[in-house]
């Protein structure tokens, strides 16, 4: 059946529209309808009865009752238009849906009148996504509420209004909770009234920035309902909610965790206070990720700022000394390998300045479960003052050890001093006798040979004795010349004949306030040095006489500035030459470079130790291959420091009666028969007991009492002090092979007048003898 397109356009039609006559039947269908059918599950046409059709649907429409009844009524005339909405479900419509999702249709039935006749007007709208965009609100809504409420900050929705910029709009239960309000409250409210000061004053500012970037983030302070106050960080953007513009605010307390933070500052501020006070740093290493973490400690030991040296395992490998890493490393990979229970090490570490300092490390490994190594923790340690405190124990242990040495030498020197001086004083005493009264020339040259052997050897006891104590120089006006030339005289008479000894005068006239014997003997010293350097081959000895001004890079016992020249001692060889390791070491006690039984290493330490105790110093210069010159710098002399010249005359012993007190009858014999030659009268004794007891019974028979220092029952000392209660104008003179400054002191404490040091020349002592005996007669006149 067909029929024309009706005149009532006046009916609206909102999507597929058909006509019904009053039995049911479709009589018309608009364009929509023709090309897309009915959005119900029904395939309608024009000629179909639309009533039956429905009747025949209701499994597939859960509303097809409803749409039936609201039909009949329409149909019967009982209403005059009916709007219902009908859904179905996919599984159960011959058409399904798209995406299989339920459908929704709204029917609108209207009656009207076509020339007459009743008719009705259906029209169909599918309102299916409508319906699914609304469930999708409705469920979006309680996702942004469950959200809102479940978040654990504060969360504000605010006003962005300019009337109520900041009102409350909404805001979760925490936020309630929080602030000590109830949500209510809170909707009555504006964010200002939650900020403390200044951040209340900033709202309108903070809304601006946030409108003009789109989020914005800071801290503030709220203030709860009880006064108390608190800090949140707080972040917020903007949102629209109904077509407004809002604000979404979050705001999270962050007093634990400030809280937190403070405890890890303070904690933290107390561990490196701790480090930088024991000097203790610490580093971390992941072995994991073999990453590093160095403490502030660890970098300001060797100089560095925290940012101013990586955080890395080659800047630690790096730094470590060459010699000590292969060491340094194999302590890590032990322990890190388990081969090794502790690390425990020492090495030296390179500082920002270049130089290296002693590290002392100690660290543990964590493991896991199962063993495996995890990260690597321990501590760094300076103890460069440490080992420099131990060097200079080692080294005073060592200087300890060499004072030991020395005073057991001293010990022992003066030990064998009295009786060695004693048997020198015999020998030489009775080769002057002998000198005195013989005429034969080959018996002198013998005599005066033995004579010379005697001084040397009474120049090594000296020797000994010089270094083995602190002894001041026996000084008086010496020239120069003659003790080089006596000392190049003794050299030649030693040393082999494929060594040649020179002696060159430049200054004949140079002269010094100084000990001779002790000169000479440096002088010997040190030409004996130059031989032994010179060895088996031939070679050049030169001793030479000159003066000039002491270098500037003498330190060791400076000469005081002055305009004069200084004399100059120089001894120079052509042997093998020094090292300037040697050179360095060469003035140390005990240290020598010859075999056993060359050499004991006193020679050139006695040498320094005459010239500073003469207030000189002492140079040297050598080369390897080219041989050694030492220089011995004397200040000048003045007039002031000269001694009246030794009086060559014989002395005269005539009307002088002595005491003469020796425990060594053989020396006191030589010694007698010596000073008798100079017309004394000698009581000679070898018990100082009796010297004491003549002395009492005849206080003024004497003019002079010598004795000897060591002597068994009362020594030298002791017989002076009674001595002393019995004469005390009487001059005293005390002779001993071995006189520290403290016993010199005890005995001019005593009352000693003179002390003379063994062996002793006969002469030498009559000289004094009778210099004492004219000093006394002086003071009795």
């Amino acid at each position: 059946m067909s029929l024309s397109k009706p005149d009532h356009d006046h009916v609206a039609t909102n999507g597929q529209a058909c006509m019904l006559d009053s039995a049911g039947k479709i009589v018309w269908t608009n364009d929509a309808w023709r090309h897309n059918g009915s959005p119900l599950p029904i395939p309608l046409d024009v000629g179909d009865n639309y009533h039956t059709a429905c009747q025949g649907v209701r499994t597939a429409i859960a509303d097809a009752s409803k749409l039936v009844a609201a039909l009949e009524n329409l149909l019967s005339s009982n209403a005059e238009h009916f709007s219902l909405e009908v859904c179905w479900h996919p599984k159960d419509a011959s058409a399904p849906t798209r995406d299989n999702t339920p459908g929704h249709c709204l029917i609108r039935a209207h009656a009207i009148t076509i020339d007459g006749s009743r008719r009705f007007m259906i029209c169909h709208e599918d309102v299916s996504e409508a319906r699914t965009a609304t469930a999708a609100l409705y469920a979006s809504e309680e996702r942004y509420r469950q959200f809102f409420e479940a978040s654990p900050d504060a969360v504000f929705l605010l006003s962005s209004s300019p009337e109520d910029t900041g009102r409350i709009l909404d805001a979760n239960t925490n936020a309630a909770v929080i602030h000590g309000y109830t949500r209510d409250e809170l909707l009555t409210m504006s964010i200002a009234d939650l900020d403390v000061g200044e951040d209340a004053e900033l709202v309108k500012q903070r809304i601006a920035s946030l409108f003009a970037k789109g989020s914005i983030a800071f801290t503030a302070t709220h203030r709860r309902r009880d006064g108390s106050q608190f800090p949140v960080e707080v972040t917020a953007r903007t949102v629209t909610v109904g077509g407004q513009p809002c604000i979404i605010s979050f705001h999270r307390d962050t007093s634990e965790r400030r809280e937190f933070e403070h405890a890890m500052r303070e904690n933290k501020m107390r561990i490196d206070l701790a480090a930088r006070a024991s000097r203790v740093g610490f580093w971390h290493w992941d072995l994991h990720d073999n990453t590093v973490i160095f403490s502030p400690e660890w970098k300001a030991q060797i100089g560095y700022a925290p940012d101013e040296i990586e955080d890395d395992f080659e800047e630690w490998r790096n730094r470590v000394h060459p010699d000590d890493l292969e060491r340094a490393m194999l302590a890590v990979n032990n322990h890190i390998s388990g081969k090794a229970d502790d690390y425990v090490t020492e090495f030296r570490f390179r500082h920002r300045d270049g130089s290296y300092r002693w590290i002392y490390v100690r660290g543990e490994v964590a493991r896991d479960a199962t063993g495996q190594p995890l990260r690597f923790v321990g501590c760094h340690v300076d103890i460069t003052a440490t080992k420099q405190a131990e060097e200079e124990r080692e080294l005073m242990t060592q200087r300890l050890n060499q004072l030991q040495r020395i005073e057991a030498m001293g010990t022992l020197a003066g030990g064998i001093a009295h009786d060695f001086n004693n048997i020198l004083g015999i020998i030489s005493g009775n080769v002057e006798l002998a000198l005195a009264t013989t005429e034969d020339p080959s018996l002198t040259e013998s005599l005066t040979e033995i004579h010379k052997a005697g001084l040397r050897a009474s120049s090594l006891v000296r020797q000994i004795l010089s270094f083995s104590r602190e002894e001041a120089p026996e000084r008086k006006t010496v020239k120069l010349s003659a003790i080089v030339e006596e000392a190049a005289r003794l050299l030649r008479s030693s040393t082999p004949q494929h060594i040649k000894i020179d002696s060159t005068i430049e200054t004949k006239g140079a002269i010094a306030f100084a000990d001779p014997e002790q000169l000479h003997q440096a002088l010997v010293n040190l030409g004996t040095n130059a031989c032994h350097a010179i060895g088996d081959g031939s070679g050049h000895v030169n001793l030479r006489l000159t003066s000039g001004p002491i270098p500037e890079h003498l330190t060791t016992a400076p000469i005081v500035p002055t305009d004069a020249d200084c004399a100059i001692l120089e001894i120079s060889d052509d042997g093998e030459g020094m090292s300037e390791e040697l050179q360095s070491r060469i003035f140390e006690p005990f240290f020598t470079t010859k075999t056993t039984g060359q050499g004991t290493g006193l020679g050139l330490s006695v040498v320094h130790g005459i010239v500073a105790a003469h207030g000189g110093a002492i140079d040297l210069e050598s080369k390897l291959g080219t041989g050694t010159t030492f220089r011995i710098f004397l200040p000048p002399s003045t007039v002031g420091d000269q001694a009246p010249p030794p009086s060559r005359a014989k002395p005269s012993g005539a009307g002088v009666h002595l005491l003469l007190v020796d425990d060594e009858p053989n020396l006191l014999r030589v010694l007698t028969r010596g000073l008798q030659r100079y017309d004394f009268e000698i009581t000679s004794l070898t018990d100082p007991k009796a010297a004491v007891a003549a002395i009492k019974e005849a206080p003024d028979r004497f003019a002079v009492f010598i004795t000897d220092f060591d002597m068994p029952g009362l020594n030298g000392i002791e017989s002076t002090r009674i001595i002393r209660e019995i004469c005390p104008d009487l001059p005293i003179l005390l002779c001993s092979g071995f006189m520290d400054n403290k016993t010199s002191t005890e005995a001019s404490e005593a009352g000693v007048t003179r002390l003379m040091t063994k062996p002793i020349s006969v002469r030498h002592l009559a000289q004094t003898i009778c210099e004492l005996h004219g000093a006394s007669s002086d003071r009795h006149a």
